[in-house]
């Protein structure tokens, strides 16, 4: 059986992002029972100036099929960066709202 190395455990980059998107976030809130993020904090997470924040926060909301953040998510269809793009076309597919039916096809008929 192969041995982990001894020492501290390292971070990945998404779990890097939402720590930072956490921090950003306002003090004193309250993670859920899991350790998660409010869906609230996500949803500003998608405004963050960190192109990886955003893309932790489109993740995290489509893992969390978290509806409440649609309206948010649509908005992210049309960020500047490719890769918030793609993971908030992801994001929305996992959230299976129907309000995000339209704006998908919207991008993927402009899409090259």
């Amino acid at each position: 059986m192969p041995t982990r190395p001894s020492g501290p455990r390292r971070s990945t980059p998404s779990t890097q992002s939402a720590k930072r998107l956490a921090r950003s976030s306002s003090a004193g809130v309250e993670l859920g029972p899991d350790g998660e993020l409010p869906v609230e904090v996500l949803v500003d997470g998608l405004d963050h100036e960190m192109a990886e924040v955003r893309m932790a926060a489109a993740n995290t909301i489509g893992q969390e099929k978290a509806d409440e953040a649609v309206p948010k998510l649509v908005t992210a269809l049309g960020d500047s960066d490719t890769r918030v793009r793609l993971r908030a076309a992801r994001a929305a597919g996992r959230v299976g709202d129907p309000r995000t039916i339209r704006p998908l096809c919207s991008v993927a008929s402009s899409a090259p």
